[in-house]
């Protein structure tokens, strides 16, 4: 094959690459101020959405089945229990109301006031 016998290249004007790239540009431009516009001025609302769907409260029974022995007999139950609980650092209690919780436990206030 032959150079002489390969078809000549056409040349484009040179207008549509600048239009391309004005219109590549345009919509950079376009797409950088509408992420400017969501995460600057707008965050309440990105903030709303991603907490609706990362944060959600879900009550989750913790009911236990029954253990039971080779033969079949009961050998623990669950049974659902109230309860309450507290971080005692965080717990800001005078000495009298930490003498009542001692007396709901039934212990000493010496274990409550640690």
């Amino acid at each position: 094959m032959s150079f002489a016998s390969a078809p000549a290249l056409v040349r484009l004007p040179v207008w549509r690459a600048r239009f391309v790239l004005f219109v590549f540009l345009a919509a950079f431009g376009v797409l950088t101020a509408r992420a400017i516009v969501l995460q600057a001025l707008e965050t309440e609302f990105l903030q709303e959405k991603g907490d609706a769907r990362y944060s959600r409260v879900l009550e989750v029974p913790a009911t236990r089945g029954r253990v039971l022995d080779r033969h079949g007999d009961a050998l623990a139950i669950s049974t659902p229990v109230k309860s309450v609980w507290a971080i005692p650092d965080d717990v800001k209690a005078s000495p009298a109301q930490r003498k009542q919780l001692a007396a709901l436990r039934k212990t000493y206030g010496e274990l409550v006031g640690r």
